[in-house]
């Protein structure tokens, strides 16, 4: 099965790797998987539903996994840096072969690339949460996590894309 490696720290890379574990793929999540404790966060339950079934890795040992994968997925790249030591880029450069997946509200590279972020301000960048609602009454926002899963399904699609085209030429 196609070796998957997820570094996330939310919903979006959470989601993108349940899904291509839902294809068949062997799903390696580096740090300890998200579980529900008191209370009812929909964020929570939804991490922890993603991540079941899904192996876990320390961060000690991410470099190794990353080197292994056939498909890297993230939506913390920041995070990724940490725990591997190097960058998307320059692992990317170092491992040709690997399909590396990336989300982010802004992008890695950019005027914004380094603004913190999350779906909320996704939504009022591109002025979804307008499309929603009645005239004249305030705008509704989009329910937590709807974004999210938007973003890690095209993460998904993304990748697979990529891995079947194949390496870029030299």
């Amino acid at each position: 099965p196609l070796r998957v490696v997820e570094i996330s720290s939310g919903i979006a890379g959470g989601y993108c790797g349940w899904l291509l574990q839902q294809m068949g793929a062997e799903v390696v999540r580096i740090g300890t998987l998200p579980t529900v404790v008191d209370g009812v966060d929909q964020i929570a339950l939804a991490l922890a539903y993603y991540a079941a079934d899904k192996q876990a890795t320390s961060p000690e040992d991410a470099a190794d996994a990353v080197a292994s994968a056939d498909l890297v997925i993230t939506d913390d790249a920041a995070r990724f840096a940490v725990l591997t030591g190097r960058s998307i880029a320059e692992t990317a450069t170092a491992q040709p072969s690997t399909v590396f997946g990336v989300t982010s509200v802004f992008g890695l590279t950019g005027p914004l690339a380094d603004v913190p972020a999350v779906a909320i301000d996704a939504q009022a960048e591109a002025g979804v949460a307008w499309a929603l609602g009645e005239p004249d009454r305030p705008p509704l926002a989009i329910p937590p996590g709807v974004l999210e899963c938007q973003a890690g399904a095209h993460l998904a699609a993304a990748c697979l894309m990529a891995r079947l085209a194949g390496p870029a030429p030299a």
